[in-house]
């Protein structure tokens, strides 16, 4: 077994390899929300809560403090950035359309 393997791109690389051999890939310490198949990857186990729940937790306080907001989002185009801000997006719910701007 791998245990605690540090990263989204570093286990993104060994994931397939592990489960076609039937090697854990225990607690990872990423947040992408691709660990989470147990159907294609049953011997992966994610670590951290999801990047995308850390997103929808950023967006309703966004709600509770200002909710008229005008929002610019940058983000890294990577499985973590595009994970944030759709949890952002799902977490401002039917305003995200109106609140972010750019």
């Amino acid at each position: 077994m791998v245990f605690g393997t540090l990263g989204t791109p570093t286990n993104s690389a060994i994931q397939r390899y592990l489960n076609s051999k039937g090697v854990p890939q225990l607690l990872i310490t990423s947040g992408a929300a691709k660990w989470a198949d147990p159907k294609k990857f049953p011997w992966t186990m994610p670590g951290m809560a999801s990047y995308q729940s850390e997103g929808v937790v950023y967006a309703k306080h966004v709600l509770a403090t200002k909710p008229d907001a005008r929002i610019a989002i940058l983000s890294q185009n990577d499985d973590l950035g595009r994970d944030y801000v759709a949890g952002f997006k799902r977490g401002l719910g039917d305003k995200a359309a109106s609140m972010i701007v750019a």
